[in-house]
């Protein structure tokens, strides 16, 4: 479905799966194929056995991989993605520290906050979407 929409979309000059303007779906398109064949070394660094995990797959999947698939995941990564990519190994772990040390802390060992205003995390309309502060 996904190669035969990119192939209809470049019968009519577009390298996008929507009209001629990049969409969240090549965004998602273009990260999602990433994870069934990663990019290259040099752009994607992981360790051996890491690459390989994500190499090895099915005959299914590896029938399903058209090569426009990789060529729109290539575009998107040379075009409107950041390269090389980072993967940082404690990342989970230095974002949960950091949630920690904000106000969500006092529920996490279980007291309560003394006023609502105070946690500011689960409100929105106090603190701009992604502030964990």
């Amino acid at each position: 479905m996904l190669a035969a929409r990119l192939k209809a979309q470049r019968v009519t000059g577009s390298r996008y799966y929507v009209g001629n303007a990049l969409t969240a779906v090549d965004v998602y398109s273009a990260t999602s194929t990433a994870m069934f064949r990663p990019l290259p070394h040099e752009q994607c660094k992981m360790n051996a056995a890491t690459r390989a995990a994500f190499e090895t797959l099915d005959a299914r999947t590896e029938a399903a991989l058209d090569p426009i698939l990789l060529e729109h995941r290539d575009m998107m990564y040379g075009k409107h993605l950041e390269l090389p990519l980072r993967f940082e190994a404690f990342a989970i772990v230095k974002a949960a520290r950091a949630w920690l040390q904000g106000p969500c802390r006092a529920l996490i060992r279980g007291h309560r906050l003394a006023e609502p205003s105070e946690h500011r995390c689960h409100h929105p309309a106090r603190a701009p979407v992604g502030r964990w502060d």
